[in-house]
């Protein structure tokens, strides 16, 4: 079964000397695409923003209903059958 994935990012960001916490929450269809956007955007937190910052993968308890075919949201459910 595959379940729902939130990717979950909290960062610090100092502005005029006040500090300002930030939490972000993104929802994938599973967990491969969440670790592929946390690989993608941490860095970018880290290096740009804050070094007291997190991001984890945490698998929901709501399945997925989203059929994974190599691109986010490919399916071919729409696709007419060809008539011979």
């Amino acid at each position: 079964m595959t379940f729902f994935v939130a990717l979950v990012l909290t960062y610090t960001v100092t502005i005029n000397a006040e500090e300002y916490d930030f939490k972000s929450t993104v929802i994938f269809p599973t967990q491969e695409l969440c670790s592929q956007a946390s690989d993608a955007i941490y860095p970018v937190i880290y290096h740009g923003f804050s070094r007291n910052s997190m991001a984890a993968c945490i698998k929901t308890d709501q399945l997925s209903v989203i059929l994974y075919a190599g691109t986010f949201g490919s399916t071919n459910q729409n696709k007419p059958n060809p008539v011979a």
